[in-house]
């Protein structure tokens, strides 16, 4: 198995604590919002020039997430974007369109702080699982 790039980050906001709409000037990023992406770059790229690897990346990834569960209500989705988001504006991916797919969790560990990111080459790890769950479409079928 082959990561590309890991690293360690305070744990991010929610979706929905990103932005906030201000009545007659328009929508902008939250304090909670802008705090923590300006942490979380700091720690990618502190991080990401210890890696041969994780800088700029140009070629299709699947993203790890291992995400400390803030409360118990937490939705694991919501924590995604903001992720993404930050491994673009930092430099180690080039562009989030190159991320295939994504898997993440809630760290089993009560003790984890943050969220692990570790990016692989897209389907090194994944393509056995998906190909086991997902058939391949029948091409000789038409779409209803």
């Amino acid at each position: 198995m082959t990561t590309l790039f890991s690293a360690q980050i305070p744990t991010p906001p929610t979706v929905n604590n990103m932005f906030v709409n201000v009545k007659g000037e328009g929508r902008y990023k939250s304090k909670e919002y802008r705090e923590w992406r300006k942490a979380a770059i700091s720690e990618l790229h502190a991080q990401m020039w210890t890696q041969p690897k994780g800088r700029h990346l140009e070629q299709p990834i699947d993203v790890f997430l291992d995400i400390q569960r803030p409360t118990k209500t937490s939705d694991v989705d919501n924590r995604i974007k903001p992720i993404l988001d930050a491994l673009q504006e930092a430099g180690v991916i080039a562009d989030d369109r190159y991320v295939e797919a994504v898997f993440a969790r809630w760290s089993p560990h009560p003790d984890a702080k943050g969220a692990k990111v570790s990016i692989l080459p897209a389907w090194e790890v994944t393509r056995p699982v998906f190909d086991q769950i997902f058939s391949p479409i029948d091409t000789k079928k038409e779409a209803v």
